[in-house]
């Protein structure tokens, strides 16, 4: 194999030229061994992929680039002597080309992507990506600029059976700045989707204006930042009569604004009564990212991953959770392995579903409801606005939720191996909501809709006194909205706040702040919370410091009070040169108006050592407990004791050694260990050879173990061309069963 590598042709450099040629082996052998006997799976995937550029100034101002690629993958699987098959290609080609001055740029570029799948059993299917763009660029000074885009997508099979979609989109957009304080910003983006198999066709006009202010007044004493965005939307459906629906289909998807999203691991059983904390920014539109989020990979611990999801204004009655699904190298994702995912995920039979939906009747995250009509598939989405193709999870949830209300999606992770040889983890992406009008469009009908929105914004901060300095800060956000079906709805929040900071001594400071929150949602209620804390801290010498910090806050949402405390103590010394250690300790406690008290304290120290350049220690120790009752209910405790070592050793510029111990005890659980140790060897001067092995252990809190040894190597053959090679052995064990794997990578890639 490597012989073939290295007589690969490569193409000649040239000026302007660029590309590569890739290449990618992989060979998996499994055993898995339980109560009903062995499993033996073995597959193997070969990837080939080959990529040419030109890029040409033809002008100063003028560039051109073309772009070629080939790209096939073939796979090979067996299970227990029932083989399977699946190859699959794919061709790229676009152009482009560009022009610029400074004042005025422009161009376009076409493309065209042709992808083709085989499995066994299963006839070939050719699907066409086709793309065009148009842009214009303005940019006066001192004057507004514009910026204009147009793009049409059309995708469709080679038969126009199963796909055939032409999508447009065309945006204009604007920034001005007629003051040094004052800036303006125009969007609109129109945008049509030709569903011909549905006989659907939809336009959508989306505008929005923001204009903003920031300036500082009286010599730096008050600082003024203000905003305010309006946005409109205006979409209308045209039901054509297309060969699928024979004209009667129903209205397509509409996509929803989600105001707010929450994320929250939990543990190893469902527990509807946990609400998910909140993770990711309010009041965008839409919310747009998620930290990505693993919900399978190699692991023993079915971790359920609860995605929440708010949408203030308008109803939900689809949810599609897009995921990046990464595979081993040169492996392209086929229709089989979404049937794989499928069968992994247990989504063909509800009650063995690794999904499930629940939504907060009471809309704050508390009493859950199971929505058992959910349906839930697993492929290929397609963007109704965009039409652009992701993968992912779509969910139908059998009934139609109010705006305001939290739902809550439960991913339990699955072992990588139980999907199939091919898929390594599934990363989950932003999820979108969407509501799926119930009225069918007879032929030659139309439905329009519009919605209005806004969000004001007003931050406001005044230095009162410069000894102690002493700072007043107002804080107004308002948002609004109002749609064809829905009345004005508006929802607003004030935090008024006083902070205080002052150096005591040239050793001591301290700083204060109290704060008044209070929040109005004609929806989800009043709410309203009290803040204050305090903070000391100390550095009585330069290698010592302390500091201490007290917190009070009170808050009332919904009719419950509860009364929050918090401590904490921080130490960080650096007893000699190359030695340091921390301590730092804090607890809280809460209580509400219900009858519910929670206590925590959590204690962790560290010392990282450096007795020579070459050599790293890294100690770390914590302690947490915890506290908790209600009303009528014995007390519940818990608590979490890790500890962590690490060391890393460079002895020479070629020789890199590094290990690791982790020890996690939780309470009425086993003990849960983590080791691992390897290192890295590069024989040759400038390190064109790099040897990698290493070895990992693990025990979760069931007793599960988990172990692998890689060994790895890279050969940089010359500026631009390399080699990899690596084995993976790995055993996995649980009480009722054991793995076995073997995995062997090599990938070599010829850039020029």
């Amino acid at each position: 194999m490597t012989c073939l590598f290295l007589n690969a042709p490569v193409a000649a450099v040239a000026e302007g030229i660029s590309g590569y040629a890739e290449y990618n082996y992989s060979l998996l052998d499994s055993n898995t061994t339980d109560t009903t006997g062995t499993t033996m799976t073995k597959s193997s995937s070969f990837n080939q992929r080959y990529s040419l550029t030109l890029d040409k100034n033809v002008f100063p101002t003028l560039r051109f680039s073309v772009v070629g690629g080939f790209e096939k993958n073939v796979a090979d699987s067996d299970t227990n002597g029932l083989s399977s098959t699946a190859s699959s290609s794919r061709i790229n080609a676009n152009s482009d080309l560009s022009y610029s001055n400074g004042v005025f740029n422009g161009g376009g570029g076409l493309s065209r992507r042709q992808e083709t799948s085989k499995s066994s059993g299963s006839a070939s299917s050719t699907i066409f990506f086709d793309s065009y763009n148009g842009r214009f660029g303005w940019r006066p000074e001192d004057f507004p600029t514009l910026d204009i885009l147009y793009s049409a997508f059309n995708n469709y099979d080679e038969h126009r059976t199963t796909q055939d979609s032409t999508a447009t989109t065309t945006t204009v957009s604007s920034r001005y700045k007629p003051h040094e304080t004052v800036n303006m910003n125009y969007s609109a983006n129109y945008s049509t989707l030709d569903s011909r198999l549905a006989g659907l066709e939809s336009q959508s006009l989306n505008q929005s204006l923001r204009a903003s202010y920031n300036d500082i007044f009286f010599k730096d004493r008050i600082s003024v930042s203000t905003s305010y965005n309006i946005a409109t939307q205006d979409t209308t459906t045209r039901n054509n009569g297309g060969s699928s629906t024979a004209g009667t289909g129903l209205l397509p998807l509409s996509q929803r604004t989600v105001n707010q999203l929450f994320f929250a691991a939990t543990a190893l059983t469902d527990n509807a009564a946990i609400t998910p904390s909140l993770g990711g920014p309010q009041n965008q539109n839409p919310v747009s990212s998620v930290s990505d989020t693993v919900i399978s990979a190699i692991t023993l611990t079915p971790i359920r991953n609860n995605v929440g999801i708010k949408s203030n204004f308008s109803a939900v009655n689809i949810i599609r959770m897009p995921v990046t699904i990464s595979a081993i190298a040169g492996h392209v994702v086929s229709p089989q392995d979404y049937a794989d995912i499928t069968s992994a995920f247990g989504l063909n039979n509800a009650a063995t579903s690794r999904v499930k939906v629940y939504q907060s009747s009471a809309f704050d995250g508390t009493n859950w409801k199971l929505l058992p009509a959910a349906a839930v598939t697993f492929g290929s989405l397609s963007n109704p606005l965009t039409g652009t193709l992701a993968d992912g999870f779509e969910i139908k949830l059998g009934e139609t939720v109010p705006a305001a209300t939290i739902i809550k999606v439960e991913i339990e992770s699955v072992q990588s191996v139980t999907i199939n040889a091919f898929i390594q983890k599934i990363t989950l992406a932003a999820p979108e909501v969407y509501l799926q009008d119930t009225i069918p469009l007879k032929p030659g009908e139309s439905k329009s809709s519009s919605q209005i929105s806004g969000l004001f914004d007003l931050n406001l901060k005044a230095r009162l006194l410069n000894i102690p300095a002493i700072f007043y800060d107002l804080g107004f956000n308002l948002d609004h909205t109002k749609s064809d079906n829905q009345a004005f709805t508006y929802r607003y929040s004030v935090v008024n706040g006083l902070s205080l900071n002052h150096r005591l001594s040239s050793t001591f400071s301290a700083s204060a702040r109290l704060a008044r929150e209070d929040a109005v949602d004609p929806v989800a209620g009043e709410r309203w919370s009290n803040n204050a804390s305090i903070s000391l801290s100390a550095q009585p010498l330069p290698t010592l410091t302390q500091s201490v910090n007290y917190g009070f806050r009170q808050e009332t949402d919904t009719g419950v009070t509860k009364n929050t405390h918090s401590a904490n103590l921080s130490n960080s010394a650096e007893l000699y040169r190359g030695i340091s250690l921390s301590l730092i300790g804090g607890g809280s406690l809460t209580s509400d108006t219900t009858g519910s008290d929670q206590k925590s304290l959590t204690v962790t120290t560290g010392l990282n050592m450096q007795p020579h350049k070459n050599l790293s220690i890294n100690l770390s120790a914590s302690d947490s407990r915890a506290w908790a009752s209600s009303a009528g209910k014995p007390e519940t405790f818990s608590s979490t004791q890790t500890g962590d070592l690490s060391v890393t050793f460079n002895p020479l510029p070629s020789i890199y050694l590094f290990g690791s111990y982790t020890i996690n005890a939780q309470t009425s659980r086993k003990t849960q260990t983590a080791q691992s140790i390897g290192g890295s060897w590069s024989p040759f001067r400038g390190g064109a050879l790099l040897l990698n092995t290493s070895y990992r252990e693990n025990i979760d809190n069931s007793g599960n173990k988990d172990s692998a040894i890689v060994q790895s190597l890279r050969w940089n053959i010359r500026s631009g061309w390399f080699l990899d090679v690596s084995y993976l052995i790995s055993k996995d064990t649980t009480t009722t069963r054991t793995t076995d794997t073997h995995v062997f990578n090599t990938a070599m890639r010829l850039s020029f």
